[in-house]
């Protein structure tokens, strides 16, 4: 019988990886994709996600920045996912420290008061404190489970 927990070195990562690129697949299929500019950043955004296993810092920071500035300057871009940038939140709060995560919940808080100064965008400002909430969330999940192995180590 094959041991996964050999087979895999983090497979708590494995899982919590897998549930945005999931989702990012499901929009692709389900999305009609008439231009290269459109579907790029999708595949990056799950390139990323798939990379992020084994450099989970260097990977989840260009899928936010990815993200971000698709978001921002492709127009044609539905692809924004908010389970990618949860979750990115989250394993990057988790691989780093407390003064990095407090700067992830400003600047994606930051991007989505942003978001709202763009004509025709559809985020209102009552919506912001919402967003901020589900990154406050995200990233004391990653800190609580790296503070939770740090006292059992």
């Amino acid at each position: 019988m094959i041991n996964i927990r050999q087979r895999l070195s983090h497979p708590f990562r494995l899982l919590l990886l897998l549930i945005p690129i999931v989702s990012l697949c499901s929009y692709l299929v389900m999305g009609d994709f008439l231009r290269w500019w459109v579907l790029l950043p999708a595949l990056v955004q799950i390139v990323l996600l798939v990379f992020a296993y084994w450099h989970p810092k260097v990977a989840l920071s260009t899928f936010l920045v990815v993200s971000v500035l698709a978001d921002a300057l492709v127009v044609d871009f539905r692809m924004y996912s908010l389970y990618g940038i949860v979750f990115a939140a989250g394993l990057l709060a988790y691989e780093t420290s407390n003064a990095v995560a407090v700067v992830l919940v400003i600047a994606l808080t930051s991007v989505q008061l942003i978001d709202t100064l763009i004509p025709g965008y559809d985020l209102r400002l009552r919506n912001v404190p919402s967003f901020t909430l589900i990154y406050v969330v995200a990233v004391l999940i990653g800190r609580g489970l790296r503070w939770r192995e740090r006292r059992f180590e």
